[in-house]
């Protein structure tokens, strides 16, 4: 992202939902809705013909896959808040994300905290003046600040069962910057029921990193933006590149499963596929 200037992606990312809302509401949460107004107010009339032709020619099925990875990750942690499982919700390079911001307001004996750079999280912060005791904002640039770092002891416990989710990231992050991200992860997930979710861009055999239907359009727009994609793997090299920071695999979602499980009976829409939701658990030592 550009200095003292909010994400792009995560700006593109709400108002891509306030969008997909117009035509696709029952992909889209009402109160997840409802805080992306709050974040980035209400499209325009440029602004939605801009996203309009965007999705057209940069990455058809985007936004529907945005607003499905959201449901999925939000399924995985209200179950293991439901089943007691976990007591701490670490949203990492939040942007605009309304998890929190939703969830928060409905457990209210679960801590959420939100890892994001200060230029975001300002405007979020802004938003949100009203947010309860148990949401926790920590301002930081995760180019130059770990994890570890970043999660303020006085607030946080890591000897608590946490989920720490990583939406969007890892694929902006290069080989060195990803080995320190899931080291400042692993520092803090002490507890044996820690786990993390993160997505990633299943690299294809002939190492392409991308959406199946991106064009060279979305390539371009995310380098002006500063935020290209560096990172990919292939979904088969998941479970050793875990075990090698210390987690073990729970499950991987791809955009097969997002189609079974949330798609029923709208098999015409068109889903992007190419990046995948992966859950897991701190590996036994």
């Amino acid at each position: 992202m550009k200095e003292n200037k909010p994400s792009a992606t995560a700006t593109l990312i709400a108002r891509s939902q306030i969008q997909l809302a117009q035509t696709q509401s029952w992909a889209v949460d009402a109160g997840y809705l409802a805080q992306y107004r709050r974040f980035v107010a209400e499209n325009s009339p440029a602004q939605r013909a801009f996203l309009k032709l965007t999705e057209i020619f940069a990455i058809p099925g985007l936004y529907l896959h945005f607003a499905l990875r959201k449901k999925l990750i939000e399924s995985i942690v209200q179950s293991q808040i439901e089943k007691g499982a976990v007591q701490q919700v670490v949203v990492i390079a939040a942007g605009f994300d309304p998890l929190a911001a939703a969830l928060h307001e409905a457990y209210p004996l679960i801590r959420f905290f939100e890892v994001d750079h200060p230029a975001t999280q300002v405007i979020k912060m802004d938003a949100l003046a009203d947010a309860g005791s148990n949401l926790f904002f920590c301002p930081a640039d995760l180019t130059k600040t770990s994890i570890a770092d970043a999660l303020a002891p006085e607030w946080f416990d890591a000897s608590l069962p946490t989920i720490f989710i990583a939406e969007g990231i890892t694929m902006y992050l290069d080989a060195k910057q990803l080995d320190k991200f899931f080291a400042g992860i692993r520092v803090r997930a002490q507890h044996p029921d820690s786990s993390v979710i993160f997505t990633y861009m299943a690299r294809s055999p002939l190492g392409v990193i991308g959406f199946d239907s991106q064009t060279w359009l979305a390539r371009l727009w995310l380098q002006l933006q500063g935020e290209p994609m560096k990172w990919g793997i292939e979904p088969e090299n998941i479970p050793g590149f875990l075990a090698a920071r210390g987690f073990t695999l729970n499950r991987d979602h791809s955009a097969a499963d997002l189609s079974a499980r949330f798609m029923a009976g709208r098999k015409e829409l068109r889903l992007a596929r190419g990046e995948n939701i992966c859950w897991a658990s701190v590996a036994n030592t």
